[in-house]
């Protein structure tokens, strides 16, 4: 390359690369020396990398930016990134023309212009931010005072059951925000109900009617606001000077509840005002609402009370009307429990006559008989006292009861249907007295013993046992068992195995409703000829 042709490339501030094909030689000027310094050609070219390229060479490796200008059949232009080092990359624009034999190659450092573009970029973003910023912050503070308005409101409508309080309430919080003379609520009647400020209390029960277009606008359910210097239709008096009256419609689905009327000087009403007008009268809407759900609350609560001490009586009834029937099964059997032990005291006095007639033997032969008659009383006074105690009516008083006392309580009333007739196991541990409903249980045990006995079982086992916080009792027998069929409807109302006569089909249906009425659970297992009934009472 000729000096005054390397004189004229050194002058230029942008570096360029001269390729001499017939030469095969490079020649770069100073600037490109000075910007990329005199590190070796090689190095500087695998520095520049594409951004985006359309290949023109499959070699990937070999193919940059310079390699691509140099071996352009055509003036060729490119985007390239140099990386100076680890995390610094500039831009530049690659040029390559083609005179004769000589390939130039010029680097346009567009890194700051880039740069630029990106801060102005950035700088308008930053603007239309900025502008989103100020918009939200306006929209903040109105929301803001809007929900700090509707939570006092909200708060009220909590805190307070009295619908007075709570619609004067908002009618004030109303009169602050709108600056206004007067405020008012219109029951779904036309009829002033509430009214701010007091002094115009003498207003409430005045009748109110509208011209057409507020009629118009409420029947939309829209909010109307107009210049007024009446307030409505068939008043007297007019206002000292024009006012914009607002109403407001408040709605229930279709039902209308009634209307919020303000009477301001504001000429101009906002949006957020217009919102909190209406958010207001949604929450004297939902406390109107509030306020009737509590009265059908109210009453149908009186009603349930009612029924449910009708039930608890019809309850107890039914408890005590099975117990009865029971009993009324055993009778024959209580009978004949008395009648032996008094048919032997009545031979013992027969024979006591003829023994006193005997002497000194005959005074041990009376004292026998007494003996015996003593035997005989026990047993009679233990079977009635029994019997008292099986029918005490004391079902909604919990009583501290031995549950062990209390099963041996109903054995003895069955006494005369299992002596020398079934074998009775008790398996009884040393368990605390709990509080129950003593007859209560009762009945649930001489319904699951009559159960087995009926059952044909000649063997019942009864234990007692603490199961956490349980008391367990297990009621098992030997007897026919529950097939599968009946084992679903076991404790419904109404079912029962048994002939006409025998049962109600009530027994198990009011057992599980004792226990039930005891916190407790009762179930039932019935496989290999075993049935067995366990009952749990919370201690």
């Amino acid at each position: 390359m000729g000096k005054v042709l390397k004189g004229l490339y050194d002058s230029l501030e942008e570096p360029v690369i001269v390729y001499d094909r017939r030469a095969d030689a490079y020649h770069s000027n100073r600037a490109f020396a000075r910007i990329f310094g005199d590190e070796n050609f090689n190095k500087v070219v695998n520095k520049f990398h594409f951004d985006i390229c359309i290949l023109e060479n499959e070699d990937l490796k070999t193919y940059t930016p310079i390699s691509a200008a140099l071996s352009s059949k055509y003036d060729y232009c490119s985007a390239a990134s140099f990386q100076r080092d680890n995390i610094t990359f500039e831009q530049y624009i690659i040029k390559a023309v083609t005179i004769k034999n000589l390939k130039i190659i010029y680097f346009y450092d567009i890194t700051k212009e880039i740069l630029l573009e990106r801060l102005e970029a950035e700088n308008e973003k930053l603007k239309i931010q900025n502008q989103e910023f100020a918009s939200t912050s306006s929209m903040a503070q109105n929301q803001a005072v809007k929900m700090g308005l509707l939570n006092r409101i909200s708060t009220s409508i909590l805190e307070t059951k009295d619908i007075k309080d709570l619609i004067n309430t908002a009618l004030k919080e109303l009169s602050i925000i709108f600056a206004a003379a007067k405020v008012y609520f219109i029951a779904d009647t036309n009829k002033i109900e509430y009214i701010y400020p007091a002094g115009y209390s003498s207003q409430i029960g005045e009748d109110v009617l509208f011209d057409d277009n507020t009629q118009k606008d409420l029947a939309a359910k829209k909010i109307s606001a107009a210049a007024v210097m009446k307030e409505h239709q068939g008043i007297a008096e007019h206002l000292k000077s024009p006012l914009t009256r607002i109403v407001m419609p408040s709605y229930s689905g279709d039902n209308l509840m009634g209307y919020v009327v303000v009477l301001t000087s504001k000429k101009d009403i906002s949006e957020v005002e217009k919102e909190l007008l209406t958010s207001i009268c949604v929450q004297i809407t939902n406390a109107l609402l509030k306020m009737q759900l509590f009265e059908k609350i109210n009453f149908q609560n009186e009603e349930l009370e009612n029924t449910l001490k009708k039930l608890r009586e019809t309850q107890l009834q039914l408890i005590n009307s099975e117990k009865m029937a029971s009993l009324g099964q055993l009778i024959a059997s209580v009978a004949h429990e008395i009648n032996t032990p008094l048919a032997s005291i009545s031979a013992n006095n027969e024979m006591r006559q003829k023994a006193s007639e005997m002497g000194e033997e005959g005074l041990e032969l009376i004292k026998e008989f007494n003996e015996i008659d003593t035997d005989a009383i026990k047993r009679i006074n233990n079977l009635v006292q029994s019997l008292k105690r099986f029918v005490r009516l004391d079902e909604d008083i919990q009583q501290q009861a031995d549950i062990n006392a209390e099963l041996d309580l109903t054995l003895n009333i069955l006494r005369h249907k299992t002596k020398d007739k079934i074998e009775i196991v008790k398996n009884y541990a040393q368990v605390p007295f709990i509080n129950c409903y003593p007859n209560m249980l009762n009945q649930v045990f001489l319904n699951l013993l009559m159960n087995s006995i009926q059952a044909g079982a000649s063997k019942i086992t009864i234990s007692t046992f603490i199961e956490e916080d349980d008391m367990c009792i297990l009621i098992s027998d030997n007897g026919c068992g529950i097939s599968e069929d009946c084992s679903q409807k076991i404790f419904h109302a109404g079912f029962t195995t048994k002939k006409v006569g025998e049962g109600t089909g009530l027994g198990l249906a009011i057992c599980k409703k004792i226990i039930e009425k005891h916190q407790g659970d009762i179930s039932f297992t019935s496989a290999g000829g075993t049935t067995e009934f366990k009952v749990k009472i919370p201690l």
